[in-house]
């Protein structure tokens, strides 16, 4: 697949989990997250779309998965936490990339938490 961004292009939209800050509150947008990939993507010039793995071997875009970690440091030491009623939290998704916390204690047995 080829794809290539320029400032005019829309982005993905970022979703934070539940419970952590929205992007209003942070005063920051979506097309915010991404800009570091479009940077690099105009800078460079590059035609081709940088992917990655997921946990699953499914290829997912780079430039997404950099939006949600550029999100994650955003919040600073706001906990990201899995409930002890949860096995599996998403802290944030943007189109085919997100990123997920697991509560290793098992459901039922404490919440687990880290920022």
């Amino acid at each position: 697949m080829v794809a290539s961004l320029s400032p005019t292009s829309e982005v993905p939209q970022v979703i934070p989990g539940p419970g952590l800050p929205s992007l209003e509150s942070l005063g920051l947008t979506s097309s915010d997250l991404h800009v570091d990939h479009l940077k690099r993507d105009l800078t460079a010039r590059k035609a081709e779309m940088i992917t990655c793995e997921d946990f699953e071997g499914s290829m997912v875009s780079a430039a997404n998965a950099q939006a949600c970690i550029n999100y994650l440091n955003s919040i600073g030491t706001t906990s990201c936490g899995v409930p002890a009623d949860s096995s599996d939290v998403i802290f944030c998704e943007t189109a085919d990339a997100y990123i997920w916390g697991t509560n290793l204690w098992g459901a039922g047995q404490a919440e687990t938490a880290s920022w």
